[in-house]
């Protein structure tokens, strides 16, 4: 991909691409550009020894031929790729993640950051946002794209060269909801923030959140370990109770608890219910376990399938309902549910999410925090055909861009042909005239007479010539000898000798000047050629006499061969 320089009267002066890049947002503000050179500087000056930074490095995926243009890119002394990309103008989310596939394919770790114009607060501060603390902001269409992902959402300020971070809450401990509208935000100055291989920029709101997260998980370990270790207590102590047929009377196992559910779920109507809806083979979304069963005391069929045709089936799109409505369908239709709400919620929410990535649900949240607000439901049918013809859309672009690949391709390669073939004849015809004057040289009376006088070619005739030397239509060698032999051999001392005299040497040998300015110089090339060997003595650039005994110098073996 070739760039060039331009210069600008409204922004600083930038490079420009000389084609269009393979990104839907071309043309790079004042901002994004003083965000990258930040963002490069700050990266040299932590790159390990061994490593380097570039702004817009290229990564080519060799399976499409598509160039991923990086904003900033860190080379790891163990040759590790670390990309940086800032985004000030709109990038769908669906753009984001093709550019970030394309990278993942050529494992190249990405860090993603928006502009700070990108983020507006949800109640104009009264001053600097820098100065506060967490401020509550709205979460932009693409930051949610990040926080799918499992990514930090991380904004750049390149003019207080801040970097800023958003979570779920002032304290910095949760990261921010995939449903959530709203966040909080943290900025920190850039040189607090460290390099990383895989993250790219770690900010200290990252770290904290990450760490607050480390704390909850260990801290979760001990208490089921603990819980462990109770229960196993308490089970040592029930088994010591038995009937008198020896059999345990104290508790109930899983199994028994999985099979008297699953006995239930059997003679219960809403089995007989779905095999109407769904025939006797049930879709995997109701028929799934899922990883939290254990909210609600019931067969997962049972419940999921109560939910499904209360709450979904059957409903026009755009009927909303909520997770208060859920759980009175479980108390109407007496399933069970365990006394702890957030286990409760969680093996619903993950059944719910279910049915949002089967198209069936919207799962909306209002808040920060990201708690479920209501759920709708969709035209599964029309959302299905209108993915599809997105994804053929895309397809078709794609499909479009690659034939326009590799008609450029074909071109390139048509063209690269046609001037190898160009470079070939003329190489030839080169060699045929070469050829020709050689032929020509063996042939004349100068070769003849030079060998009558010197019994050798001399090196002051054989002498290469100088850079003007093919301006004349003969063997260097050939008109080098028709002027010494016509105009200095056996010339008494002091005779002149001009430029003009070697020219008309030459033309009286029927030698043709190709150029005669050009000729011109190569035969004062040449004459001064003669003065350093000692053959001639100069006047001035035009005129030149012979030595004594000009003709008896015969330099065989010359120190200067090739001085030209």
């Amino acid at each position: 991909m070739e760039i060039t320089t331009v210069a600008s009267d409204s922004r600083r002066d930038h490079f420009r691409h000389n084609q269009p890049a393979p990104h839907p947002s071309d043309g790079e503000s004042e901002a994004h550009l003083s965000a990258k050179a930040m963002l490069a500087e700050w990266a040299s000056q932590r790159v390990p020894a061994g490593g380097s930074v570039r702004e817009e490095q290229t990564v080519k995926d060799p399976a499409t031929s598509i160039h991923r243009i990086a904003d900033v890119m860190v080379t790891w002394p163990d040759q590790r790729l670390t990309a940086f990309e800032v985004e000030y103008k709109p990038f769908t989310p669906d753009a984001w993640r093709t550019k970030q596939a394309d990278y993942d394919t050529k494992h190249v770790a990405c860090a993603w950051l928006l502009g700070h114009t990108r983020i507006k607060p949800v109640v104009e501060p009264d001053s600097d946002m820098s100065l506060l603390g967490p401020v509550k902001v709205r979460v932009p269409e693409l930051a949610r794209a990040f926080i799918d992902s499992g990514r930090h959402v991380l904004i750049v300020n390149p003019q207080t060269r801040q970097v800023g971070t958003l979570a779920a809450d002032p304290e910095f401990t949760y990261r921010v909801r995939q449903f959530a509208s709203e966040a909080y935000l943290r900025v920190d100055d850039l040189s607090v923030c460290r390099l990383d291989p895989v993250l790219g920029l770690v900010t200290p709101g990252m770290w904290a959140i990450d760490e607050a997260a480390r704390l909850r998980e260990a801290a979760a370990r001990v208490a089921e370990e603990e819980a462990l270790r109770r229960r196993q207590g308490l089970l040592a102590r029930l088994d010591q109770t038995r009937d008198p047929q020896g059999n345990r009377t104290y508790r109930r196992t899983l199994e028994e608890i999985d099979a008297d559910n699953l006995k239930r779920w059997t003679a219960s109507p809403w089995k007989a219910r779905a095999h109407e809806v769904w025939g006797i083979g049930l879709p995997a979304f109701i028929a799934d376990r899922g990883e939290r069963p254990r909210g609600v005391h019931a067969f997962p069929a049972h419940w999921h399938t109560v939910l499904f045709i209360t709450q979904v089936h059957g409903r026009p799109a755009g009927h909303t309902f909520t997770v208060k409505d859920i759980y009175a369908a479980f108390t109407q239709n007496h399933i069970r549910t365990t006394y702890d709400n957030r286990r409760l919620f969680r093996s619903v929410i993950e059944f719910l999410e279910r049915l949002q990535h089967e198209r069936h649900i919207t799962i909306h949240s209002d808040n920060a925090n990201g708690w479920v607000q209501h759920l709708t439901v969709v035209d599964r049918e029309a959302l299905l055909r209108a993915e599809a013809e997105e994804r053929a859309r895309r397809d078709r672009e794609r499909q479009g861009l690659l034939q326009q690949q590799a008609e450029q391709h074909r071109l390139r390669q048509e063209d690269e042909r046609r001037r190898d073939e160009e470079s070939r004849r003329e190489r030839e015809a080169r060699q045929k005239h070469h050829l020709a004057l050689t032929k020509r040289w063996v042939a004349s009376e100068a070769h003849r007479a030079t060998l009558l006088i010197y019994n050798t070619i001399p090196v002051h005739i054989r002498w290469e010539g100088g850079l003007y030397r093919r301006s004349i239509d003969a063997d260097p060698t050939q008109w080098h000898a028709e002027i010494f032999l016509r105009c200095i051999y056996d010339k008494p001392a002091g005779t002149v000798v001009t430029v003009a005299d070697a020219l008309t040497a030459l033309t009286v040998a029927d030698i043709n000047l190709v150029s005669p300015p050009e000729a011109t110089r190569a035969v004062e090339d040449y004459l001064y050629n003669l003065h350093q060997r000692g053959l001639l003595v100069r006047v001035d650039d035009q005129t030149f006499e012979t030595p004594p005994a000009a003709h008896e110098v015969l330099p065989v073996e010359d120190p200067q061969e090739g001085l030209w």
